[in-house]
């Protein structure tokens, strides 16, 4: 990924947090790990891991997309098939998985 979506993600995490009323170290506590992973994701340095996102998603209140939102399609995809991707069709294969 990079760097500017790393950034995205980082202000996006820090704009949440903060608007919900959590510190650093109380998220940590109710997560359950170090503040200082939280200081490494709001800075930049990684990112929560999907596990990671789904629990700050509940926490929040918000969908996952306002934790990770404007990454690029094309970086998900190998090269030439983003124009493949159709977006229904993954939301309706999604939406009928005996997984939901």
């Amino acid at each position: 990924m990079d760097r500017d979506n790393k950034n995205t993600i980082a202000k996006n995490l820090v704009k949440i947090r903060e608007r919900m009323g959590y510190s650093v170290e109380k998220l940590g506590k109710l997560l359950g790990i170090n503040d200082t992973l939280i200081h490494q994701w709001e800075s930049g340095e990684t990112e929560p891991t999907l596990s990671q996102g789904l629990l700050l998603g509940k926490l929040y209140g918000v969908p996952v997309d306002d934790l990770f939102c404007d990454c690029k399609l094309t970086e998900a995809l190998p090269e030439g098939k983003a124009e493949e991707f159709n977006h229904d069709a993954w939301l309706n294969r999604i939406s009928n998985s005996r997984y939901c």
